[in-house]
């Protein structure tokens, strides 16, 4: 079997193409079908019941539109909007995190019916689906995430959060960040040492440090 016969076929291109010509009607079904993951990736990153998530995913969609023209399909285009979200999130943490202390927030977990991907550590640092002593220490690990997330310089979180919440391979966060493999690579080693840091004298959160390397080299 060729090459052309396993690629998966995006759902969302053909749509994505009209959007860019300028068909309205196109944008708002485009915007409509990725809303929903893309609200699921403010919320792992922010909170569930974050103030500003609802605020922070409209002008993620914003950013969507406004990026059209720069998608290529190098990934499916809901890696695409996801992506933006993510930075448009981990934008409102670097803000919040100047500011000074917020409010401890609970992790939802971003998913869809595309490309849900439970890997990593996604399941732990989400799941509600746990005992009181499993469950106080996934929320210890939620904010020591997060707190690092904001602390990280930006190329760092994102690459860090695609990894540890998406399950992306170093190849996929490659291709939607448009950085070169090895710089991928350097750049989790150095997320992975500030987590380090962060958390030496508190073993309960070491397996966020922890996340498996199997396709680096």
């Amino acid at each position: 079997m060729s090459s052309e016969d396993t690629t998966p076929i995006d759902p969302l291109s053909a749509l994505a193409a009209e959007a860019r010509g300028g068909d309205a009607f196109a944008i708002r079904r485009l915007l409509d079908a990725v809303a929903s993951p893309m609200l699921g990736v403010v919320r792992a990153v922010l909170g569930s019941d974050d103030r500003d998530a609802e605020d922070v995913l409209q002008e993620s969609l914003v950013g969507v539109v406004h990026a059209l023209d720069s998608f290529r399909g190098d990934s499916s285009f809901l890696h695409f909007a996801r992506s933006i979200a993510l930075r448009r999130s981990l934008d409102q943490r670097r803000k919040r995190a100047r500011r000074g202390p917020e409010i401890p927030l609970h992790a939802e977990p971003p998913q869809d019916d595309n490309e849900s991907r439970p890997r990593g550590l996604e399941g732990d640092l989400c799941s509600d689906d746990q005992s009181p002593a499993a469950s106080a220490i996934a929320a210890r690990r939620r904010d020591a995430f997060r707190n690092l997330l904001a602390e990280l310089r930006p190329e760092q979180a994102e690459a860090f959060a695609q990894r540890v919440l998406f399950g992306y391979s170093m190849q996929e966060i490659a291709t939607q960040t448009g950085a070169p493999l090895d710089t991928v690579k350097s750049r989790l080693r150095l997320a992975k040492a500030a987590l380090r840091a962060r958390i030496q004298d508190d073993p309960t959160l070491l397996e966020l440090s922890e996340t498996e390397d199997d396709d680096a080299s």
